[in-house]
């Protein structure tokens, strides 16, 4: 209990008409032991505040008996110096003033007066106090103007027997209490009768005329002392499961739930619980079902709803359902996700995740690009995929790109494949001759000819290189050989022989050509044969031979062309004439 002291006084505080031993903590910091052993005598007991405030009243102990008249309160506010200061009430009295089995407690006008108490009346306050006798709860709570809330249904769960005026003005002029008088308030008294028993129970309270939507009257037997006062139970509401336009019902079209309840029932009755069931569930080609929502939902295919689901796809009570109340026939509506068309080169799922959203997961194949996702209608579109003509790593012109989309043998110049093409323009080496593009630098799987026409059997899913492959030019390195490096020139000896006779086979010296280059004296390539500098050798004859002059180098033993002249230099024979293999020539000699 709280208190509202306001003067410094020795008030009387409460009264108690019970035989034990009762503990009060005055909530000030001060503490009392009542021992009323064997006394039921009605008592008052007083206390002083020293500071006006607002304390918290707690009594504890255990009744062991009760005075024998029905119209003295085992515990009273009533006979309360100040009574209206009294704000609050919590916990049981039955718990300290039970039934026992030598009596039972009378709670006769125990709060009677007061005006003061805002808070609601608890639950179990007369918990543990059974049977019934006269007067036990007459004018209880008369007089509380400003108890709130509702009676609660427990308020008198363990009376199940009737007396005299036994709740004769319990609650009259309790005009904030709310709503209507519980159905469970008198069940267990229901059909008994005594004199007087209900009278004014109800008088000048704020206990509602008529039920409100959703509730139905209940009826009692006692009504005729309530003063138009009413009693109403909740009504057992229809829940249709409406499976929309183009939707198959299942076996169960209806649920049930009591007004303000958020249990679900199977029958009209509202007695048998519902669980989890397949039999709600709707069909409709082409769809699949999301849950039954608050309200109409247009088809979709994906998440894009407005409404609640209650129920879900597979039957269940979702958590909003779980808690939902209802105070009237309701219908909810079935949601559908429509189903996924495959797309070519993917594949679609449709997945209802609770609470009712539709997750369409789309794969396309390897080379495809997803297009409306998370929609019934995915698409997987063909990617555009770079090929890339690796022309230099052989040694030729800058690489190039051109395009194929995946699984097409066609080819594109852009990187959008919108503009088709059938050949490339083909790439150069130095002295080298293109051979097509192959899948490697020294691979035999050729996908683009030496003409530059595209194959038109390849595909592919994913970006891919093509490496140019080239063949030397004659007379550079050697015709018809793959390289990766440049195409060198050829080095061709052109050896020099004495001839002194038609059967000399003497070699004076050998020189080299390198094709298109020049002759050189050594093979490393590195001193210059020219028309007036580094000569050649000249050959010699000793003894009677000694009468012939050189007269050059001839490309045959007599006659022919001078290519070496006398000096041993180049004439313009040699210059203007390419050696284009092994040569021979011959010195010439004159007398």
């Amino acid at each position: 209990m709280t208190y509202n002291s306001q003067s410094a006084y020795d008030w009387d505080m409460f009264s108690i008409s019970a035989s034990g031993i009762f503990y009060v903590d005055w909530g000030d910091g001060s503490y009392e032991k009542i021992d009323r052993t064997g006394n039921t005598t009605k008592t008052k007991y007083s206390h002083s505040y020293t500071t006006n405030g607002t304390y918290t009243i707690k009594m504890a102990g255990l009744a062991t008996g009760y005075n024998s008249s029905d119209t003295t309160a085992a515990f009273s506010l009533y006979d309360a110096d100040y009574k209206t200061n009294y704000k609050s009430i919590s916990g049981s009295l039955g718990a300290i003033f039970p039934t026992l089995q030598t009596g039972m407690p009378s709670f006769y006008q125990t709060f009677y007066g007061c005006s003061g108490l805002t808070s609601t009346i608890p639950p179990n306050l007369f918990s543990g106090v059974t049977g019934g006798k006269a007067n036990m709860f007459y004018s209880t709570f008369e007089g509380c103007s400003n108890l709130t809330g509702s009676i609660p249904g427990t308020l008198f769960s363990g009376i199940d027997t009737v007396g005299n005026s036994m709740f004769y003005s319990v609650f009259d002029s309790c005009s904030h209490l709310e709503s209507f008088i519980p159905p469970a308030l008198f069940k267990k008294i229901e059909g008994q009768t005594a004199s007087s028993l209900m009278r004014y129970s109800f008088y000048n309270s704020g206990i509602v005329t008529q039920c409100p939507t959703g509730y139905a009257q209940y009826i009692t037997g006692f009504e005729s002392s309530w003063n138009n006062k009413v009693s109403c139970e909740p009504g057992c509401n229809q829940i249709t499961l409406n499976p929309g336009t183009g939707g198959t019902a299942g076996s169960v079209t209806k649920l049930y739930k009591r007004t303000d309840s958020s249990t679900w029932y199977t029958d009209s009755m509202c007695t048998n619980v519902y669980s989890a069931n397949s039999n709600i569930i709707p069909t409709r080609s082409g769809y699949t079902f999301r849950g039954f929502f608050s309200a109409s939902q247009s088809d979709v295919n994906a998440d894009n709803s407005t409404g609640t689901v209650y129920l879900t796809h597979a039957g269940a009570v979702s958590d909003d359902g779980a808690t939902w109340t209802t105070n009237a026939n309701t219908t909810l509506y079935a949601g559908w996700a429509q189903n996924c068309t495959e797309p070519s080169n993917g594949l679609c799922l449709l997945q209802i995740i609770t609470p009712g959203i539709a997750d369409y997961t789309t794969t396309c194949n390897t080379g495809y690009t997803l297009g409306g996702n998370n929609t019934a209608t995915p698409t997987c579109t063909a990617q555009c995929n770079a090929i890339t003509l690796n022309n230099a790593s052989n040694g030729g012109s800058a690489n190039t790109t051109v395009y194929k989309k995946t699984d097409s043998a066609l080819w594109y110049s852009d990187n959008s494949c919108a503009t088709q093409i059938s050949t490339i323009t083909i790439p150069t080496k130095t002295n080298g001759t293109y051979a097509g593009h192959y899948t490697t630098a020294t691979s035999s799987t050729q996908y683009i000819a030496e003409s530059g026409a595209l194959d038109t059997t390849w595909t592919v899913n994913a970006p891919a290189t093509l490496y140019a492959q080239y063949d030397c030019n004659a007379h550079y390195q050697t015709n018809g050989v793959r390289i990766s490096g440049a195409c060198a020139p050829n080095v061709y000896n052109v050896t020099l022989y004495k001839n002194t006779s038609d059967t000399d086979t003497t070699t004076v010296t050998t020189i080299y050509e390198k094709y298109g280059t020049g002759v050189y004296t050594n093979s490393a390539l590195t001193t210059p044969v020219t028309t007036s500098s580094n000569n050649v050798t000249k050959p010699t004859r000793t003894g009677t031979d000694t009468t012939y002059v050189f007269d050059g180098y001839w490309t045959a033993r007599s006659g022919g062309t001078q290519m070496i002249n006398a000096n041993g230099s180049l004439t313009s024979n040699f210059t203007n004439t390419t050696i284009t293999s092994a040569t021979n020539l011959f010195a010439q000699w004159k007398m």
